[in-house]
């Protein structure tokens, strides 16, 4: 089923995903949110307007190797579904 595929393909990208965008929160710097919630800015404002934008190459280069690995998998995917399953 296509549940299964996505599954299978999500065990094996989430973790390289996460390295990555861990280490593009590691990178930047705390005063930067430090002086955001100095303004008043809530954990929402703070999250949106201020981290996501400094590690959005971070988040796009782990949405693109994910895409990447997923992809290569593709004889993963032939070997979970059916020849019906639609993916």
């Amino acid at each position: 089923t296509w549940l299964g595929v996505a599954m299978a393909h999500s065990v094996m990208t989430v973790p390289f995903a996460t390295v990555l965008i861990l280490v593009s929160l590691s990178q930047l710097d705390r005063r930067i949110d430090l002086a955001a919630r100095g303004l008043g800015a809530s954990v929402w404002e703070r999250a949106t307007r201020v981290i996501m934008p400094n590690i959005r190459f971070g988040i796009v280069t782990a949405a693109l190797l994910s895409f990447v690995l997923s992809w290569e998998e593709i004889g993963v995917t032939l070997f979970i579904t059916s020849v019906n399953a639609i993916t």
